[in-house]
């Protein structure tokens, strides 16, 4: 890697962003970017995305369904093939309509707080990007906390590729690395807002009722 690279795309320790986007919608904040960098392999894109809001519920009538992704995604076609919040040092697949299954691995779980799970590196993927297999495509987070018996949603999510190897650097403009990323922060945002956190809160809304009828 070349200093020349890094002042353009950013090193692994100082990431260059290259645009944002942020949507607000009552309590759910969004926030995503773009980001590069150069490493041994070449060059590096990715977005991040965070997603924030807050259930008018404890934090244990809402863990059941917060920990069990297929309760409020499933209908977005997003279909897990297990329950993720059970499967600490476990791996499990998702399959996204038609497409092949993304496989992940469950890091850690701490009940009631923290989900960290990643994407190994996949070594039989179709040749999405020039650079998939030689790192992670993804990293995330999902951590809830409770505060005045409200349960306050923190989720954090990373996928990245290597877009350009070394020796292609040069001739890759910021749009070339940056385009094909753009579908999936757009499209990720608008089915949090409109699909992923809705049900959760109805989940917990119509369980709080069960449970106060009890």
């Amino acid at each position: 890697m070349s200093a020349e690279h890094e002042a353009v795309w950013g090193s692994v320790g100082s990431p260059k962003v290259h645009d944002t986007l942020t949507d607000i919608d009552g309590d759910l904040r969004q926030h995503g970017r773009y980001y590069s960098y150069v490493n041994e392999h070449g060059l590096v894109v990715g977005t991040t995305l965070s997603v924030m809001c807050v259930i008018d519920a404890p934090v244990n009538e809402v863990w059941p369904y917060y920990k069990d992704f297929n309760s409020w995604q499933s209908s977005y076609d997003h279909h897990y093939s297990g329950v993720i919040g059970d499967l600490e040092g476990q791996g499990f697949s998702l399959r996204i309509a038609d497409f092949e299954p993304i496989h992940y691995h469950v890091i850690r779980v701490i009940p009631e707080y923290l989900i960290v799970f990643n994407q190994p590196i996949p070594k039989d993927w179709p040749d999405i990007f020039p650079g998939l297999g030689l790192i992670s495509p993804g990293f995330m987070s999902f951590g809830l906390d409770e505060y005045d018996g409200e349960t306050h949603v923190a989720i954090f999510m990373e996928h990245a590729s290597v877009m350009a190897r070394t020796a292609d650097i040069a001739g890759t403009t910021v749009e070339d690395a940056i385009g094909p990323w753009r579908p999936m922060l757009t499209d990720g945002v608008r089915k949090w807002r409109d699909v992923f956190i809705p049900n959760l809160k109805e989940l917990v809304h119509q369980g709080s009722l069960s449970l106060a009828r009890t």
